[in-house]
């Protein structure tokens, strides 16, 4: 009688012994397949670990990206070292065959940069072309007159020297004008003699007290902006060539209490074309003149 592992063949357990665990059910051939676990398919193979790793992201290309986005608040240098990273990027993820993601995020740092260098200039300029079209203008007051002296900025001179405008019949009296409106002979008051600035003024009799009188206008040449102390200078220098030719006199031969000023562009009122230096006399004490200091004609 042939023996299993469960004991000869046709014994069975005691009554109350534990019972064997059943296997699957064996056949001549082997075990029965209908009674057998299930298995992989034939011809298949079961799933492994991946051949290759995940590619990991290039941290260059986010800092770019980052480094462009932040161009838009602080221009140009940010968006010029984030071009730098996306290039730096880009070289290594192509370097690394695969092991590198991040491509996406290298174009968009290039676009987002490249937007970032031609918008917020573009938008800078727009902003000061348009405050340019103000047309104010800053006057040198007297010396003793309690007012602060303001300056713009001119080109540097060319070979021919500035030119006055010639002479012309003074403005009707008692109107309120703006500045660049007055004339040579004008007798001018200014609405606040403590002001920096001189927009509109009144024209009045030079028989009644006045700020100042106009005694020349000269167009300086040049379209460039060097800056506020070299205008300072060119007026000056105008106006004293000018000082003797509407007087009859020299400085030294005024009086002690005259001295000249002149009025001159700010920066926006030069960028809109405004280029005349309106030269004045006026009293070195802060009084007013009364009464006229061109020359009585011959």
């Amino acid at each position: 009688m042939a023996e299993d592992d469960t004991g000869p063949a046709g014994w069975w357990p005691p009554p109350g012994a534990e019972q064997p665990p059943a296997g699957p059910a064996q056949g001549p051939e082997g075990p029965d397949p209908a009674t057998a676990p299930p298995g992989p398919p034939a011809g298949t193979w079961a799933p492994g670990p991946p051949l290759w790793p995940a590619p990991q992201p290039e941290g260059l290309a986010g800092a770019a990206l980052a480094l462009a986005l932040v161009s838009f608040v602080v221009p140009v240098v940010p968006a010029v070292i984030a071009l730098v990273l996306a290039a730096q990027a880009a070289g290594r993820i192509r370097a690394s065959r695969g092991a590198l993601s991040g491509a996406g995020l290298v174009t968009a740092a290039r676009v987002v940069a490249v937007a970032g260098l031609i918008l917020v200039p573009g938008l800078l300029v727009a902003a000061g072309l348009l405050i340019a079209q103000r047309d104010e203008r800053t006057a040198r007051p007297a010396v003793a007159g309690g007012q602060v002296p303001a300056t713009t900025l001119v080109s540097p001179p060319t070979s021919a020297p500035p030119t006055t405008a010639p002479p012309t019949e003074p403005t009707v009296r008692g109107h309120r004008v703006h500045i660049t409106d007055a004339r040579v002979g004008d007798c001018v008051n200014l609405p606040d003699r403590q002001a920096d600035e001189v927009a509109n003024v009144r024209i009045v009799p030079c028989r009644q007290p006045h700020d100042f009188e106009v005694f020349a206008l000269v167009e300086l040449p040049g379209t460039a902006f060097p800056g506020d102390a070299r205008l300072q200078r060119l007026g000056d220098a105008a106006c004293a060539h000018r000082l003797q030719a509407y007087t009859g006199r020299t400085l030294d031969e005024l009086s002690d209490d005259v001295d000249f000023g002149h009025l001159t562009p700010d920066r926006a009122g030069w960028l809109a074309g405004d280029h005349e230096v309106t030269c004045t006399l006026e009293r070195t004490t802060g009084e007013r003149l009364t009464g006229s200091l061109r020359r009585a004609p011959a």
